[in-house]
């Protein structure tokens, strides 16, 4: 949000401890106006005394952020006559208020770590796009410490096309012959900060990123943009929201309800390296530019700030100026 409103003081109400700290001259008293924004996590440590004190201390605009899903967002119910009052998240075309705007976790990540490795012109141009090491590449990584039964059950399946490596608490499921030969535990992980672990990603041909939840709309989150971070191919369930974002020719769709034409299409790339390439040379956005506007345009140097600009609509500040 510091680069949405880039003319405003960002106060950072959540320091010190599991309540957020009002600031003094905060606390009592309206001191704030209509061009204020209020931005809460939804569920995040405090949130009933911080609404609490929006309710009764704020005059400005309200800003929900959820990555998660929009199940039991609290603007739920709240009719579109609320207009100071948002929720910008995983909200559903046909059901967002107008003041609420449709954002998916992928992309707060995208813009706060992967930016760099990850350009708006690697994103475009097949040449620009991270290569990963193909001198050492093994065949796929999996790294979950959620062991959700079909991502497990998925690996195992996987794993009768070549070695699996498994980074993490989960280890995949034997797979129909029975033989875990190619399922191997490795500890490649620990960089420090969790977003780091897409260099571990740069020695596979493929990396498993499936979502835990693949019945929940809107939920997109960093997996794929690690694996595109990695240099490898990605192998995704989830939101099928996703082929309106990336190229659907970049990377494997497993359909857990019809796992085998993901198979099969791992194991020809796998056995034919022209194939492989093929895939690796191709855009990683669904429509180029038209994608960067509508999904990672932050900023006025990205897509021309088509995203910022959208969110300053929403929130009633396109012709704010202070």
């Amino acid at each position: 949000m510091s680069d949405v409103l880039p003319e405003y003081r960002i106060i950072n109400l959540y320091v010190g401890g599991r309540n957020p700290k009002i600031p003094l001259e905060y606390r009592k008293g309206n001191y704030t106006n209509q061009y204020d924004v209020s931005i809460s996590i939804f569920g995040q440590f405090g949130a009933s005394y911080y609404e609490r004190w929006q309710h009764t201390h704020f005059n400005g605009h309200v800003v929900f952020f959820s990555g998660e899903n929009d199940i039991d967002h609290p603007v739920k119910g709240i009719t579109s006559k609320t207009t100071n009052l948002h929720a910008f998240g995983p909200i559903q075309d046909s059901t967002a208020r107008e003041q609420d705007m449709q954002l998916f976790y992928f992309q707060l990540i995208w813009w706060l770590y992967y930016r760099n490795v990850l350009s708006p012109s690697a994103l475009t141009l097949p040449d620009d796009r991270p290569k990963g090491n193909s001198e050492s590449n093994t065949f796929m990584i999996y790294a979950n410490s959620n062991c959700v039964p079909y991502r497990e059950e998925a690996v195992g399946l996987l794993s009768e096309i070549g070695q699996v490596n498994c980074d993490g608490k989960c280890q995949g499921k034997a797979p129909p012959s029975g033989s875990r030969e190619n399922l191997t535990q490795t500890k490649l992980g620990g960089f420090g900060h969790w977003w780091d672990n897409y260099k571990i990603y740069s020695k596979y041909r493929f990396c498993f990123v499936m979502e835990h939840a693949g019945n929940n709309p809107g939920y997109i989150t960093e997996k794929i943009i690690m694996a595109y971070a990695g240099g490898c191919i990605p192998i995704w369930y989830g939101d099928k929201k996703i082929f309106d974002i990336f190229n659907e020719k970049s990377f494997v769709y497993y359909n857990i309800s019809d796992p085998q034409p993901a198979l099969d299409l791992v194991n020809a790339l796998e056995r034919n390296g022209d194939l492989y390439e093929k895939m690796k040379k191709e855009p990683i956005l669904a429509k180029g530019n038209t994608t960067i506007e509508q999904y990672f345009s932050f900023s006025d140097e990205v897509g021309n700030g088509a995203l910022k600009n959208e969110m300053r609509n929403r929130l009633g500040l396109s012709n704010f100026s202070p």
